[in-house]
């Protein structure tokens, strides 16, 4: 990811073309701390770390604000919520992204990205960039714009974003397809046999699992129902999942009768910690 942004650079505009100490500033809305949230958490200390002057701009009292004071990125706290908090972030956005010299604007969700895309120009910022993270359609006219003309380029991070896209009527051209990263020196699978046995899962039993919100739409009831013909295969399998709100899954979880095989974990902080338990990690979402 950091390689293709910065590779992008003197294509969205010639005068970022030396790529030494760009000036970029990250827009992150989510207030919980969600994979979306980590990946651009990652990429802004990623990129801080190769030298260019990263800035900030989230929503007060949030997961990514509490680490963005916390390391000392410069940093804006603005809130999106109705138009008037709207129109207030805007001219708070485009002094502070004046105030930094701004020369690139990434933005992850769709308010923040329409604000992003009115502010960038007022604030002589060179390129707006967008990753997006899910497969939800373009729901209107000014969507497409906002996707369009006003911004630089797109990140999908897979191929089902791009072909949404592409179907919405963004040419093919401006999008740019990047796997979400491994950082493989965190995860090693087999490493965590002390936690393992803290757990009560016995060596040689097969663990399958998967990390994430514990929602309907994470295909979680489909792995739920799996587990019982895994087992049946697999004698033994012990099915582990990492996120909140799992009570909902209980009476499913009696239903099949798969109490016995079935972990929950509650929300985890130490994802790769947990994630190295795994023998088989499952990523269900529909």
């Amino acid at each position: 990811m950091l390689c293709v942004i910065i590779s992008l650079l003197p294509v969205l505009s010639p005068e970022l073309g030396d790529l030494v100490g760009v000036r970029i500033a990250m827009t992150q809305k989510k207030m919980s701390w969600s994979g979306q949230a980590k990946h651009a958490w990652d990429l802004a200390t990623g990129l801080r770390d190769r030298g260019h002057e990263v800035s900030l701009i989230s929503v007060p009292g949030s997961a990514f604000t509490r680490r963005a004071v916390a390391a000392g990125f410069p940093h804006l706290k603005v809130r999106l919520g109705g138009l008037r908090e709207q129109m207030d972030a805007l001219f708070r956005i485009v002094r502070f992204l004046r105030a930094n010299r701004v020369q690139i604007l990434h933005c992850h969700d769709s308010r923040e990205h329409q604000i992003g895309c009115l502010a960038a120009p007022l604030a002589g910022v060179a390129a707006v960039i967008r990753t997006k993270h899910n497969t939800r359609s373009l729901r209107n006219v000014f969507s497409r714009l906002v996707f369009g003309p006003l911004t630089s380029q797109i990140i999908g991070v897979s191929d089902a974003v791009r072909d949404i896209l592409v179907t919405d009527g963004i040419p093919a051209e401006h999008i740019t397809r990047v796997y979400n990263f491994v950082d493989t020196d965190l995860f090693q699978p087999g490493t965590a046999r002390e936690l393992r046995a803290k757990m009560g899962i016995e060596q040689g039993r097969p663990v399958v699992g998967t990390v994430g919100r514990l929602h309907r739409s994470k295909g979680i009831e489909d792995l739920l129902r799996a587990a019982p013909l895994v087992e049946a295969e697999s004698p033994g399998a012990v099915f582990m999942l990492m996120g909140g709100r799992h009570e909902q899954w209980q009476p499913l979880v009696r239903e099949l009768g798969i109490e016995d095989r079935i972990i929950f974990t509650g929300f985890v902080s130490d994802v790769p910690r947990y994630l190295n338990v795994l023998d088989v990690a499952v990523f269900p979402s529909h």
